[in-house]
């Protein structure tokens, strides 16, 4: 796969054309973007491996990776620890909305029942995973995009800048920018 011209610059991620007029070349920008790209690629493996649709094709090399071409929509769903269950916000192009609000503007019931009872699941297998690697899940951002008419998948960043996690014992955020945060992270996933 060939990389071509910059089609979007993210804040943390370059969206690249390639020859495959439906696939796309993301790398990730920045002083830890092996890091993101390899937390990313592990993740989307995971959640593919577990039948969540996803638009994540591969990882290419140590800072990108391929995806589906995707009409992304303007809704960023955050799961968030709920106690029993986990408990759902809504961001219309970044800003917080209602559940009715989405509704009205852009979705039908139909679709946002399966993107929250897709974020359900995503939120129960990261749950599980971090859970077994001495980490507490508080929060993850989904962002889900049509590949189809009426196909949404999960698409978007997945790295603990779209996560809240903690230490189960101190109770301290693991990641807020925070010199170490990545090494520590790592050496619970990896030990």
């Amino acid at each position: 796969m060939e990389k071509r011209e910059r089609l979007e610059q993210l804040q943390d991620r370059n969206i690249y054309a390639t020859e495959e007029s439906m696939i796309r070349w993301v790398e990730f920008t920045g002083e830890n973007a092996e890091f993101h790209n390899a937390m990313h690629c592990f993740l989307m493996r995971g959640l593919d491996s577990e039948d969540v649709s996803v638009n994540f094709i591969g990882q290419t090399d140590a800072v990108s990776y391929a995806a589906l071409k995707v009409l992304e929509m303007p809704l960023t769903l955050t799961v968030v620890h709920g106690g029993e269950e986990p408990a759902y916000a809504y961001y219309m192009d970044g800003k917080p909305s209602t559940r009715a609000a989405v509704l009205d503007s852009f979705i039908i019931e139909e679709a946002l029942l399966n993107m929250e009872d897709t974020g359900r699941y995503v939120w129960d297998i990261l749950n599980e995973f971090f859970d077994c690697h001495d980490i507490r899940l508080g929060a993850v951002d989904l962002t889900f995009a049509h590949l189809a008419e009426h196909f949404i998948v999960l698409c978007g960043e997945l790295t603990p800048n779209t996560m809240m996690l903690f230490d189960p014992e101190t109770g301290k955020r693991l990641w807020s920018g925070e010199e170490g945060a990545y090494e520590l992270i790592m050496q619970r996933i990896s030990g």
